[in-house]
């Protein structure tokens, strides 16, 4: 289920509008390269900074993120199993714009119908439980480029 909201508000000259945007009800069978290491032997696969969270002899956690860690092109460290489903639910604030109208007064005289000043930030925040990759990436295996957060300052004008 995908969703999203927004709401503008105005006081004054002021306007502050928002955008967010979610889904609910995701999971993704972790998988590829980007998430699992040792994919080809040693040749290949991501060793991602959780690396130390795996089940050893010394480390018996029943909950850590590699069930089974080793090398060698004939292992059980990517097995598709219910292990590597993980929830992929969030809500991003997608954009923000803060803007001030300049008053007719000011613009009238020179021949401009309006102008607006805006601040506006676009990816600025998600709230997932989903730590591993952005996870608006649309799959398990982590493997595109993230959405970037981006700011911007500009003046809009109507003649």
């Amino acid at each position: 289920m995908t969703y999203g909201f927004g709401f503008t508000l105005g006081y004054k000259n002021f306007a502050l509008s928002t955008l967010f945007q979610g889904a609910a009800q995701v999971d993704y069978l972790i998988s590829g390269e980007a998430a699992l290491p040792f994919q080809q032997g040693l040749s290949r696969g991501n060793l991602m900074d959780n690396i130390a969270d795996r089940w050893t002899v010394e480390n018996p956690d029943p909950n850590a993120f590699y069930p089974r860690l080793g090398s060698g092109s004939i292992n059980d460290n990517f097995a598709a199993s219910s292990w590597w489903v993980k929830k992929a639910d969030y809500l991003r604030l997608k954009t923000l714009q803060l803007s001030y109208s300049l008053p007719k007064s000011w613009t009238g005289s020179v021949g401009i119908k309006s102008a607006n000043v805006f601040l506006q930030g676009v990816n600025l925040v998600t709230f997932s439980s989903f730590k591993l990759w952005d996870v608006e990436l649309d799959n398990g295996r982590g493997d595109k480029y993230p959405n970037t957060a981006s700011y911007t300052a500009g003046i809009a004008i109507n003649f």
